[in-house]
């Protein structure tokens, strides 16, 4: 029995990472996406609020990960400041505005000016048409390094970690994270993008790569009374926990 106890703690920290990276990693790759194929096509209203979840979704994910709690809030200032405050996480560096867009109007922004204009822009007052907003080129560069540098937050967390299967496919794939990318989604979303350009996250190839999504798995470990079903339950109280608790 006394064995017993480091698995059991092994387990519970192994379920509560995948939960995270599912729920929150994943999911916020996947806003992502949306809110460039939405901004590519001009549908700047619906852009908003995915890069919104986008953002709020990387940045609790980084949070969660080191088991600050985020509370029950979509303001994502407040979670982009709380972030700052893990003594493991560093200001965001300044955007590169590459060369390519020399040509338009030089304007400055940082990551924080970003996270302070979406968290207004994206709020429903604005996007029912309550208030006048105003996206240009370089607030899309720099949203797509507010994305970048959430996700490096959760990456480079000793915990984190993403659970493939591949499967063959005849034709080459490109994948963004745990994301699946279409020829149309591809174009949007490397339109103007210098953030992710280059990245080593998007990967090229044959095969078709999905994440393995657990859910089965980790419903079918709630209903049981051994280690692993006790690690489940486990992680899911600690993660209720730090969701519904102040910061």
């Amino acid at each position: 029995m006394c064995e017993a106890v480091p698995n059991l703690e092994a387990s519970t920290q192994i379920a509560f990472s995948r939960i995270i990276e599912r729920r929150f990693f994943n999911t916020g790759d996947l806003d992502y996406i949306s809110a460039r194929v939405l901004f590519f096509h001009g549908l700047t209203e619906n852009f908003l609020w995915s890069a919104l979840q986008s953002a709020e979704k990387h940045l609790k994910a980084a949070l969660l990960f080191r088991k600050i709690p985020t509370g029950k809030t979509h303001n994502i200032e407040k979670l982009y400041d709380l972030l700052l405050t893990s003594d493991d996480v560093l200001e965001p560096p300044p955007i590169d505005y590459s060369e390519s867009i020399e040509f338009l109007d030089p304007e400055c922004f940082t990551v924080a000016d970003i996270v302070t204009k979406l968290n207004f822009d994206g709020h429903s007052s604005v996007r029912y048409g309550e208030f006048k907003y105003e996206w240009s080129i370089y607030d899309l560069i720099a949203f797509d390094w507010l994305i970048k540098w959430g996700r490096i937050q959760s990456q480079t967390h000793p915990n984190f970690f993403e659970r493939r299967k591949i499967y063959v496919s005849d034709a080459p794939v490109t994948t963004f994270g745990a994301v699946r990318l279409t020829e149309k989604t591809s174009e949007a979303l490397f339109y103007n993008n210098f953030a992710f350009g280059n990245s080593p996250d998007l990967q090229y190839g044959p095969g078709l790569l999905h994440m393995s999504t657990d859910d089965a798995i980790h419903r079918y470990a709630l209903a049981q009374n051994d280690v692993r079903g006790i690690a489940a339950r486990k992680a899911e109280a600690e993660l209720l926990d730090l969701i519904k608790g102040k910061y």
